[in-house]
């Protein structure tokens, strides 16, 4: 799998679980490096930044999805995808 890929792929996996459990960001960014070692420091800190960063404005995210998007399940895997890819442009600067 491709590095950028990789790093998209444990936002994915982070966010989805901070919005269906109680836990803190520590404890499951930990857990999924454990599994992740591949990763260098700067990967780690880009998937810190888009996850803090998309839990942060979270609620103006959810207004740019809802007034683009039609049908949209807020507990699918299309919304944790656009809330990171909205993050990552509008906030980060990322492209």
């Amino acid at each position: 799998m491709q590095k950028g890929l990789l790093t998209r792929l444990i936002v994915h996996q982070i966010l989805k679980y901070l919005k269906d459990n109680r836990a803190s960001f520590e404890k499951i960014f930990d857990y999924n490096n454990i599994y992740h070692k591949g990763l260098i420091l700067s990967d780690k800190n880009l998937i810190r930044n888009i996850v803090l960063t998309a839990m942060r404005n979270e609620i103006i995210i959810k207004r740019i999805i809802n007034k683009y998007t039609r049908k949209i399940k807020i507990n699918g895997d299309e919304y944790f995808i656009l809330l990171s890819a909205i993050a990552q442009i509008i906030f980060l600067n990322f492209k």
